[in-house]
């Protein structure tokens, strides 16, 4: 199981880039970011208690989270439940920023302690699985 003071970023060096300082803070990373394609399922409530379900697609993935796109919003600080659609990821987490691009909306979601390691294992395949020309 990961343990929280683990700082190591074995993906981090291959991804630095010589401009970081011209980078936005919205650009700055603590970690790498892989490209991973992908359906989920996102499950959550409502405040006003109304349960919501929908589907989402990954554009990217992270030790500790994902990014996905979707139709519609869901509120920031929002917890939810996700799995993917073969169910190899599965749990809880956090939606930590959304935007509006065009006609869709782009989610952050930081995983929750007990699926980085499931994170972490599907970033290494993704990392070392050589890219489709």
């Amino acid at each position: 199981m990961a343990t929280q003071g683990n700082t190591a970023r074995p993906f981090q060096s291959s991804f630095k880039s010589p401009f970081k300082d011209k980078l936005s803070k919205l650009d700055e990373r603590r970690e790498a970011r892989l490209e991973y394609r992908a359906p989920f399922y996102l499950f959550w409530d409502e405040p006003s208690g109304q349960s919501r379900y929908v589907k989402a697609i990954s554009d990217e993935v992270s030790e500790h989270g994902l990014r996905l796109t979707m139709k519609e919003p869901i509120l920031v600080n929002t917890q939810l439940s996700l799995r993917s659609e073969n169910g190899t990821l599965f749990g809880g987490a956090g939606v930590r920023h959304v935007t509006k691009r065009g006609t869709t909306y782009v989610l952050g979601l930081e995983l929750s302690y007990s699926l980085l390691d499931s994170a972490l294992a599907l970033v290494r395949e993704v990392y070392s699985t050589p890219r489709a020309r």
